[in-house]
């Protein structure tokens, strides 16, 4: 998956390989070549649920998939 495509500042569903979900904007990408090539991901704050007000990194190995959400 190519994390460094999605756009920061936009609205996705972010879907975890093990089912969880959350939908926020984006705040941050990170690349593999700034994480000591650990991986791409990006950064979300949600919204709401347990996770609310809280920086979640979204590392591009844990990802089934991140879509747009309008």
């Amino acid at each position: 998956m190519d994390l460094s495509k999605i756009e920061i500042g936009s609205k996705v569903r972010v879907r975890y390989k093990d089912g969880d979900s959350i939908v926020r904007i984006v705040s941050d990408f990170t690349s593999s070549w700034d994480n000591n090539d650990k991986g791409d991901y990006i950064t979300i704050v949600p919204s709401s649920g347990n996770l609310k007000g809280l920086n979640v990194q979204a590392n591009e190995h844990e990802i089934e998939y991140v879509l747009e959400d309008k």
